[in-house]
């Protein structure tokens, strides 16, 4: 996240349910949100049934989605191809296919 808070351009992050964070994943997920926030990150997408507090947390610029797969069409609407977008998350969240689609659109 370094990366994206000194890239000079929008960025964004792209979170999905991080499961090995065990029984401490809700209050992990909701720090991660401030953390975001105080990064000056324009942007974030959490998924997942933990990441809730982690939109709220983080403020405005935050919508949280049900699933990863269910933020697809969200993130090609609002990206635009010089902004930075990190994706961080699991298979099991689908979170490859979320990156397939960016490649997809970014290809046309």
């Amino acid at each position: 996240m370094d990366v994206l808070h000194g890239s000079g351009r929008d960025a964004g992050v792209v979170l999905g349910y991080l499961g090995e964070l065990g029984e401490d994943g809700r209050a992990l997920h909701a720090e991660l949100g401030k953390e975001i926030e105080a990064m000056q990150i324009a942007r974030l997408l959490p998924a997942g049934p933990d990441a809730e507090d982690t939109a709220r947390l983080f403020g405005a610029g935050a919508r949280h989605f049900a699933s990863g797969i269910a933020f697809i069409e969200c993130l090609l609407e609002e990206s635009q191809r010089r902004d930075v977008v990190l994706i961080k998350g699991s298979r099991a969240q689908q979170m490859d296919r979320i990156v397939e689609a960016l490649v997809d659109d970014f290809r046309k």
